[in-house]
């Protein structure tokens, strides 16, 4: 790489040369570096286009195909940031002029949790990553959208949880509580009208009217109740104001959580323009040709945290030395 340095500066020097009547070499030095940057990404992006290290590219979409896709593309901006270990942004769009001037716009970010004190064992971060598409300039589709709010600055020994699949679990725990709820007030209404008021048991319908009314809806059942107090004594699950008023975790050992978005209308239509089509692919290789472009960190499993939530592959998943996954099942 050495040998290459004189003739560079020489084909550079000699540029600044041909252009010093009209512009400041300066100007021209600072155009020099945009570009060489530029390309040097969308050579990145080809590469590793090239090298499909999710081992799934070559396999569903014809060599001719991805060869046409990888020489179309350009890096058309690309901003890096990093503020010490605890802050990184990463702003790319990668375009297609020959394509209805197709971009995705990638936008990587990890950041401090807000409304936790910094410094602490639970301070946390927030990793963001999404991908937009646009036509002709215009407004952008949300194609790709995966949120993790860590415990710490580094990922969870424990497995990360879906807060989606969570309320979902809720909301079905709560329905089927007060269901069984119904069906015992069923129940005990049925016995009442079965038994008559006799002086033999007047008492009985007295207490059985009492145990019907302590359900109503202004009363939480037992269960529920229980489940509550179970919650306010886990520090996982249960937070206390600070004097600042942020929220703070009682204990920073609980799991970090992430939620995922994931458009199939966006991502056919972007197939589709990109002339990726086939039978042989389907929605998650093309999520793999997806998280190929090199503009976000592996620290946190963005990938299976998609693969868990949508294509329902995570506990199937083989990582290799290299962080490779695998689809085979």
């Amino acid at each position: 790489m050495s040998d290459l340095r004189p003739q560079v500066r020489a084909a550079i020097q000699n540029f600044l040369t041909h252009h010093q009547d009209h512009h400041t070499a300066v100007d021209v030095l600072r155009v020099i570096q945009e570009e060489a940057t530029l390309m040097k990404e969308t050579e990145d992006v080809r590469d590793a286009l090239s090298s499909d290290p999710y081992e799934a590219l070559k396999s569903s979409i014809p060599a001719k195909n991805l060869e046409r896709f990888q020489q179309a593309l350009r890096v058309t901006m690309c901003d890096r940031v990093r503020m010490g270990t605890s802050v990184a942004r990463t702003h790319v769009i990668v375009a297609w002029p020959t394509k209805d001037n197709m971009e995705l716009s990638f936008l990587y970010e990890r950041r401090p949790r807000k409304g936790m004190l910094p410094g602490t064992a639970g301070s946390g971060c927030q990793v963001s990553y999404t991908i937009e598409l646009s036509y002709n300039h215009g407004q952008r589709q949300r194609l790709l959208e995966v949120m993790v709010w860590a415990a710490s600055d580094v990922p969870s020994h424990e497995p990360a949880v879906c807060i989606q699949n969570e309320m979902d679990n809720e909301e079905e725990e709560e329905e089927d509580e007060w269901e069984d709820l119904d069906d015992n007030e069923g129940e005990q209404e049925e016995a009442e009208t079965d038994v008559a008021p006799t002086k033999d048991t007047i008492g009985t319908t007295a207490t059985t009217s009492i145990s019907s009314s302590s359900s109503s809806p202004d009363v939480v059942p037992a269960n529920k109740k229980q489940k509550t107090d179970l919650q306010q004594d886990d520090g996982t699950t249960s937070n206390e104001n600070n004097p600042n008023g942020d929220m703070v975790a009682k204990d920073s050992s609980f799991r970090d959580e992430y939620v995922a978005f994931l458009d199939p209308d966006v991502l056919q239509s972007f197939l589709e323009s990109a002339g990726l089509l086939s039978e042989k692919l389907d929605d998650a290789t093309a999520f793999f040709l997806l998280m190929t472009f090199p503009f976000f960190e592996h620290e946190w499993d963005i990938v299976g945290f998609v693969l868990d939530q949508f294509f329902g592959e995570g506990d199937d998943e083989s990582d290799d030395e290299n962080g490779k996954h695998s689809t085979s099942k």
